[in-house]
C-alpha cells in the first residue's frame, strides 16, 4: 500500500480518517448508566400505571403525579447532558399534553375517567417503542 502512495498522501489520508472519526464522535451523547435507569424505570411504571386506565382516573390521581414527576426528573436530566439533542426531542414527544403518546393518554384517561381496553393495549405498545427509542439516551444513536 505505501508503495501506491507516497508519504506525504498517506499522511493525508490518515489525518482525513481520523477527522472522520473524531467528527462523528461529536454526534453523538456519551453512555450514561444514569440516564439508562431513569428511563428504563420511568418506562416499566408508565406501563404499568396505563395499564389501570380502565379504573377511573381519580383512583390513581396520586399515582399519575408521581409519574408525570419522575419524567419531569428524567426530561430534565436528558436535558442537562451535552449531545442528546435525539433523546430530548423523544421525551418532548413523549409527554406532549396533546400529542398521541403518553402525555396525550394521560390527559385523555383524565377528561374521559376511564378508558377501553383496545385503546390502552395500542397505546402502551406505541409508549413502549417511544420510550425504546430514548433509552440509553442516544449512545448509539448516530446523527440523521
Amino acid at each position: 500500500m505505501i508503495k501506491w502512495f507516497g508519504r506525504k498522501q498517506l499522511q493525508l489520508a490518515t489525518a482525513c480518517l481520523a477527522m472522520t472519526l473524531a467528527g462523528c464522535a461529536l454526534l453523538v451523547c456519551p453512555y450514561s448508566e444514569t440516564a439508562y435507569q431513569m428511563s428504563t424505570a420511568a418506562k416499566a411504571e408508565t406501563l404499568t400505571i396505563m395499564t389501570k386506565a380502565t379504573e377511573p382516573y381519580v383512583t390513581h390521581a396520586v399515582d399519575v403525579a408521581a409519574l408525570k414527576l419522575d419524567l419531569a426528573k428524567a426530561q430534565e436530566y436528558a436535558k442537562g447532558r451535552q449531545r442528546n439533542d435525539h433523546a430530548i426531542e423523544q421525551w418532548n414527544d413523549l409527554l406532549l399534553p396533546d400529542g398521541h403518546l403518553l402525555g396525550g393518554f394521560l390527559k385523555r384517561w383524565e377528561d374521559k375517567g376511564k378508558l377501553d381496553i383496545a385503546f390502552i393495549e395500542e397505546k402502551t405498545r406505541q409508549v413502549g417503542k417511544a420510550f425504546d427509542q430514548i433509552a440509553p439516551e442516544g449512545e448509539v444513536l448516530v446523527a440523521r
